[in-house]
């Protein structure tokens, strides 16, 4: 971190600017200053969820009854087993102590995005 004065200056002025530019690219006009950094961090937040997937540990939280998810257990057998879960006995019966949803598959081109 810079403590000369200008150095700051340019670089406030360059994050101003970008702000700016992501506002406008979303008619943000007359918005407050508060309310467009609020939509960019939750629109990186929503990207970061969508690119990373996350494991839940079961003692936090379980999926609602009925979703697709992915579950992974560890027993004597195997490091980890996985499994795809659609009900919620199968969680104890398996022994699964982590689960994610499952990603969206790939479009009908195979092609991402």
């Amino acid at each position: 971190m810079s403590n000369n004065p200008e150095t700051i200056e340019i670089h406030g002025l360059n994050t101003i600017h970008k702000l700016c530019n992501f506002a406008a690219d979303r008619d943000m006009e007359g918005s407050s200053f508060t309310e467009i950094v609020e939509r960019m961090f939750n629109e990186l937040n929503v990207a970061k969820a969508q690119s990373e997937p996350v494991w839940t540990s079961t003692e936090f939280m379980l999926p609602d009854d009925g979703d697709l998810v992915l579950g992974i257990s560890t027993t004597k057998l195997a490091k980890f087993n996985v499994y795809q879960v659609v009900a919620l006995d199968e969680f104890e019966e398996y022994g699964i102590n982590y689960w994610m949803p499952l990603p969206d598959g790939p479009s009908e081109s195979g092609a991402e995005g």
